[in-house]
């Protein structure tokens, strides 16, 4: 507590994970993940969302446009350079997502949860601008 007054200003002192042992038991149960989990689980793209209403949408769309006749797979090899001028300062890149990068409908992945019916969002890849 070091002279704190109340307990929820406490700073609670945990000792440091041993690696070796956590990434031992993970491997005990990984194999029972669902496909679905074990993607979430996996070190995947950064995404940037904006709504469609901001300046750097339609620079989005029209990526997403030039980019319609390439597979998957393909699609997050395009890197474009962020526009500053369009993202409030913000540098890096973008590149069109898996699929499409503004579904009408947006499944919600929780099950229980409601699906967003009028998606006012677009998705890129974004990379920082020492990662190109």
């Amino acid at each position: 507590m070091n002279g704190k007054r109340f307990s929820w200003q406490g700073i609670a002192k945990l000792p440091f994970i041993d690696e070796h042992r956590l990434l031992a038991e993970v491997a005990k149960v990984e194999h029972t993940l669902t496909e679905e989990e074990a993607r979430r689980n996996s070190a995947m793209f950064d995404m940037l969302f904006v709504a469609t209403s901001h300046p750097l949408s339609e620079h989005i769309f029209s990526l997403d446009h030039q980019c319609k006749h390439l597979t998957d797979r393909e699609r997050p090899e395009v890197k474009e350079k962020l526009k500053p001028e369009l993202s409030d300062g913000m540098n890096g890149y973008i590149s069109p997502c898996f699929g499409d990068t503004h579904p009408p409908i947006f499944r919600s992945p929780v099950a229980g949860m409601e699906d967003i019916l009028a998606n006012e969002v677009i998705c890129v890849i974004y990379r920082l601008p020492g990662c190109a």
